[in-house]
C-alpha cells in the first residue's frame, strides 16, 4: 500500500517516506487541520494543546468532497527534491 501525503512546505519530517509519497504546499494552502482519506471514510483530527479527538466520518459523498480537496492540493503541490 502507498499513501501520498502533502505536509507544509519546508516541513522535512517524513517518518512514513518508505510507504508514501509526499510533496509540499504553500504555508497559505494549508489546512488548519489534518483530514486523512482512506476507502471510503475520512478522518479529521483538529489537534488541541491537550486534546485528541478524531471524527471518522463513514459517509462516501463527504469522503469524495474532501478526496477532491486532496487531489486538487495534491496537484497543485510541489515534489520534494530526491
Amino acid at each position: 500500500v502507498r499513501f501520498r501525503i502533502i505536509v507544509k512546505e519546508n516541513d522535512d519530517h517524513f517518518p512514513a517516506k518508505g510507504h508514501a509519497e509526499y510533496r509540499w504546499l504553500e504555508e497559505q494552502k494549508f489546512g488548519d487541520f489534518p483530514f486523512y482519506i482512506f476507502g471510503g471514510k475520512t478522518a479529521i483530527i483538529p489537534f488541541e494543546e491537550d486534546e485528541l479527538t478524531i471524527f471518522i466520518l463513514d459517509h462516501p459523498k463527504i469522503t469524495k468532497f474532501y478526496r477532491n480537496i486532496f487531489d486538487s492540493l495534491w496537484s497543485t503541490a510541489s515534489q520534494l527534491e530526491a
